[in-house]
This record gives structure tokens, sequence and C-alpha cells, in this order.
């Protein structure tokens, strides 16, 4: 008879923990910086009306586990043609977090039912890096990037933008990807 009590006794209590395995937060002061804005892309091209900044999304998660998240979003109406920017920073408590979250973030792109051409030669960085084109009908319309490096991961994805050219791609990701150590 005790033991059949157990479960529902204890069932609120995993509630709760479960509840309080992560928290959103208001992002940090740097955090805008750890990852790809949308207004990054304009030195590359990329004409940017005033005011898109409205559908912009950044937002910061921390887990039971001490690991942090970092995530940007921009997406506007598709009437306005402007490129949509998903950019995710993450510190993990080890290097293998960190790659595991850099695996799932490749199967999740692969699953997504988008071709895609993986093209490193344009740009790598990290233990472990991919970046590839999203194409249709073999051309270009965007692009993914993806690595880990000690503790931390890093992804972005756009889509109706894409850079192709090595010396851009690393003008774009390095000097963010360089302070990435500074996540806490």
């Amino acid at each position: 008879m005790r033991r059949a009590r157990w479960p529902r006794r204890i069932a609120p209590w995993l509630l709760l923990l479960s509840l309080g395995c992560w928290s959103t937060r208001a992002p940090e002061p740097g955090d805008r910086d750890r990852v790809v804005r949308v207004d990054h892309l304009v030195p590359f091209g990329l004409a940017l009306p005033e005011g898109a900044t409205e559908f912009e999304r950044l937002k910061r998660e921390v887990w039971f586990d001490g690991s942090v998240y970092v995530e940007y979003e921009f997406e506007a109406p598709e009437e306005l043609g402007l490129p949509y920017v998903f950019s995710m920073a993450e510190r993990h408590p080890s290097p293998v977090d960190a790659c595991l979250s850099f695996r799932a973030g490749n199967v999740g792109t692969s699953l997504a039912g988008v071709d895609v051409e993986v093209r490193n030669e344009i740009f790598q960085y990290g233990d472990r890096s991919r970046f590839a084109l999203f194409v249709d009908e073999g051309q270009p319309f965007g692009f993914v990037y993806s690595m880990c490096r000690d503790k931390v991961a890093f992804t972005v994805m756009v889509g109706g933008f894409y850079l192709e050219d090595p010396d851009s791609a690393r003008a774009l990701l390095l000097p963010i990807l360089r302070d990435l150590h500074s996540l806490r």
C-alpha cells in the first residue's frame, strides 16, 4: 500500500522540477553582439529599410545544467522581401555537450526538407564546423553555418540572402565567433 502512494506523492514535485529546468531571461548587455543579426548583412549588399528592427526577437535562456542560449530571429512579412535570419550562441558545461548540440543542429537542418550543398571551403572555424548553401533547382537562396569550439556552439541560418565568397563569410562570422568565449 505504501508503495502505491509513492508515485502520486512524488509526481507534483517532479512536475515542478521539470518546469524549473530552464528559464527565459532578459537579454544581457552584449548578447546582441554574440549572434548574427539582419543588420550585419548590410555591408554585404542587403538593403535594410528603416524600422526593420521591429521584426527582431532576441532572447536568453538558462538551463538547469548551467547552459546558456542566446537566440536571435528576424522574420519580416514576406511582402517586404527581406531575408529570414536565425542565429543562436550557446555555452555548455562541457565541450562534448557543445559538439552534441552542433551535431543535433546539423541533423535538424537535414530533416527540414531543404536541399543543402555543403561548402566547407567557404568558411571553417572551431573544433568542428559546417558551412552549407540552401539551394533550390541548383540556385543558392540562403546559407547555414554551425560550429562547436570548446564549450561553445553557434548556428546561423539565413534564407533569402546568401554568401559564397570566403572573404565575406570570414568578415561576417569571425568577429562574432572570436568573442563567444565571453558568453556566460
